[in-house]
C-alpha cells in the first residue's frame, strides 16, 4: 500500500496579519489533477500548511527616536526563523560591542548594553572556559548598572522606556537563575532523555507554535554521528518530534505533484530509517506526532519498537480543538482514529494537552471522554499550560490563560477524575528544563519570559554533549535527567 502526500510547503516567511487569519489564508486547496484519486482509499492526501513565524519582529514604537535603529531592528527580529542561529546572535553581538565604542548617551548607551546583556545569556551561555563565565559576569554587570541607575537618576528613569525596564529585570532574573546554576548545580550530570525533532514539516499550524523551523534537515549520517554521541553520553530515551516526525524525509518543497512516502520500515522514509537507527542503538525510542498522518501500516512498522507515542488532544470535539491547532477540519475525528488505531497495535499512548483561553472551560468534557475510553492507562495524561516563547502581545492576550485559572481547572479534574493519571506542567515549572535538538542540530531550551525566550545552548553536531548539558541555562531538576519511564511512576492520580 502506497501512501501519497500531496505537500504544499511554500516559503518560510511571516504574514502581518491577525492570529486566527494566519492558519487559514495561507491554506491551500489540492490541485484537480488529484481530486480523482482522493476516491481510492488507498491514496492519502495530506496538504501541508506553510509554517508561520508568530514572532514577527516589528521595531517596538517606544525605540522611535533612538538612536541605532538598525541594530534595535535586528535585535528585535533575532527570534525569527531564518536569525535565531548562534552565528546571527555572534554577529549582532559584534555589531552592538563596536556601536558602544563611540556612543556617548546614557540612554542609547544603556539600550545597547541590555540588548548586548540579552543576547550573552541567550547565545551558549557556557561555563565550560573563563570566556564563557566572563560572558555571564560581564552581562549580569551591564543589567545591574542599568537597574542602578534607574534607581537613582529621575532624569534617566523617565527616558528610558518603561517596557525596557521590565525587560531589564526579567533579563536580570535569569542571570541569577544562571548564577545559581553555576555556583550549586550539579557537575558531570547525566542527560537521561532528548527531544529530537527530525521533520520541519507538520500538516496543522497551532496558534503560537513554539518550533523553531529551520530550512536544514539531518542527513542520516548526521543522524547515526548524532546519536553515537548521545549514546557515548549515556542517553536512555530518545523522544522523536517535529513539525511531525511522520513527515520527515518528504521534500521541502513540492508543488502540484504528488510525493511518495514509502511506508514500510527501513525502506526508503526517513522517518522510519531513524527510527530503526535509534531502536537498534538500543535508545528507548519515542513520539510525539499530530497523529493526522498516522495510518495502519505505520502503526504496524513502528509497534514493537517505540516506547509510547504522544498525541496531542485540546478538546472534546472539533470546534474547540480548531480554535487552537488550524488546518484540517477534520482534526478531531483523525485524532481520535490515531489514538484507537495505536491501542490496537498495543502501541502505549500519552495524550497531551495544551490549556488556552479556547479550551480552559471544556477541559472537564475532555476529561470525561479521556476516562472513559481509557486513554490516560498506560502513560497518562499531560495537561500543559500553553508557553508565549514565540508569541506577540496580540496574541498572547488572546490565547495565554493565567496561572491561577489554569492551576484552578487541573485542581478540578483531579477532583472530578481522581483515577485520572494527570500530570501537570505550568509554564514557571517547565522553564529551562528543555534539552531540545532542532533539525539542524542546534540545542534549543526556553525560558519563561519573553526576553530573551528561546535560549540556545549549542550545536550537537558540533559541541560534545556533555559540554551542552554543563550549560547553566539547563536546570539541574530538569525531567531530561530522567526517562519517562521514571516520571511515568511517579505520575499522580
Amino acid at each position: 500500500m502506497k501512501i501519497f502526500f500531496l505537500i504544499l510547503f511554500l516559503n518560510f516567511s511571516t504574514l502581518q496579519t491577525g492570529a486566527a487569519e494566519l492558519c487559514s489564508n495561507f491554506y491551500l486547496d489540492s490541485p484537480s489533477r488529484g481530486e480523482s484519486q482522493i476516491k481510492n482509499s488507498e491514496i492519502k492526501l495530506v496538504r501541508l500548511p506553510r509554517p508561520v513565524d508568530w514572532t514577527t519582529g516589528k521595531i517596538p514604537p517606544f525605540l522611535n527616536g533612538i538612536r541605532h535603529i538598525e541594530i534595535h531592528q535586528s535585535f528585535f527580529e533575532r527570534n525569527k526563523f531564518e536569525n535565531l542561529t548562534s552565528e546571527s546572535l555572534t554577529k549582532l553581538e559584534s555589531e552592538i560591542k563596536i556601536a558602544l565604542i563611540n556612543e556617548a548617551d546614557q540612554v542609547n548607551r544603556s539600550v545597547l548594553e541590555l540588548e548586548l546583556a540579552t543576547i550573552a545569556i541567550q547565545n551558549r551561555p557556557e561555563v565550560v572556559t573563563n570566556n564563557g563565565l566572563d560572558r555571564i559576569k560581564k552581562g549580569k554587570a551591564l543589567i545591574l548598572n542599568i537597574l542602578e541607575q534607574l534607581n537613582k537618576d529621575t532624569r534617566f528613569k523617565d527616558l528610558f522606556p518603561a517596557e525596557l525596564q521590565v525587560m531589564a529585570q526579567d533579563v536580570l532574573n535569569l542571570y541569577l537563575i544562571v548564577e545559581n546554576e553555576i555556583t550549586n548545580g550539579s557537575k558531570n550530570r547525566k542527560l537521561k532523555q532528548v527531544n529530537w525533532a527530525i521533520s520541519n514539516r507538520c500538516p496543522l499550524c497551532c496558534k503560537g507554535c513554539y518550533f523553531n523551523f529551520r530550512k536544514k534537515e539531518m542527513t542520516m549520517q548526521d543522524v547515526i554521528a548524532v546519536a553515537k554521541k548521545l549514546k557515548q553520553h549515556g542517553v536512555e530515551e530518545i523522544i522523536l518530534t517535529g513539525g511531525d516526525p511522520l513527515l520527515a524525509g518528504t521534500p521541502n518543497e513540492v508543488k502540484d505533484v504528488f510525493s511518495e512516502q514509502k511506508n514500510l520500515s527501513g525502506t526508503g522514509s526517513l522517518f522510519y530509517n531513524i527510527v530503526d537507527t535509534l531502536y537498534n542503538f538500543g535508545f528507548k525510542v519515542a513520539i510525539d506526532t499530530t497523529g493526522y498522518t498516522l495510518t495502519e501500516n505505520t502503526a504496524k512498522a513502528i509497534a514493537g519498537k517505540v516506547s509510547f507515542v504522544g498525541i496531542p488532544l485540546d478538546g472534546p470535539n472539533q470546534v474547540v480543538v480548531s480554535s487552537f491547532r488550524k488546518g484540517q477540519d477534520d482534526l478531531f475525528e483523525k485524532t481520535i482514529s490515531a489514538i484507537d488505531l495505536l491501542k490496537k497495535y498495543n502501541i502505549p499512548v500519552k495524550i497531551n494537552t495544551t490549556v488556552t483561553k479556547s479550551n480552559l472551560n471544556h477541559l472537564l468534557e475532555l476529561a470525561k471522554l479521556i476516562s472513559e475510553r481509557g486513554y490516560s492507562e498506560e502513560w497518562g495524561w499531560s495537561v500543559f499550560q500553553w508557553w508565549e516563547t514565540r508569541a506577540e502581545s496580540k496574541l498572547i492576550e488572546e490565547t495565554a490563560t493565567p496561572t491561577a485559572d489554569y492551576l484552578k481547572a487541573v485542581s478540578q479534574i483531579k477532583k472530578r477524575f481522581p483515577r485520572l493519571k494527570l500530570r501537570a506542567g505550568s509554564v514557571e515549572n517547565r522553564a529551562l528544563q528543555y534539552f531540545e535538538i532542532m533539525t539542524n542540530g542546534d540545542v534549543l531550551n526556553y525560558s519563561d519570559t519573553k526576553q530573551p525566550g528561546t535560549i540556545i545552548l549549542g550545536n550537537v553536531i558540533v559541541d560534545s554533549v556533555q559540554s551542552l548539558v554543563d550549560s547553566p541555562a539547563l536546570s539541574t531538576i530538569s525531567s531530561k535527567f530522567k526517562t519517562w519511564f521514571h516520571l511515568a511512576g511517579k505520575i499522580e492520580n
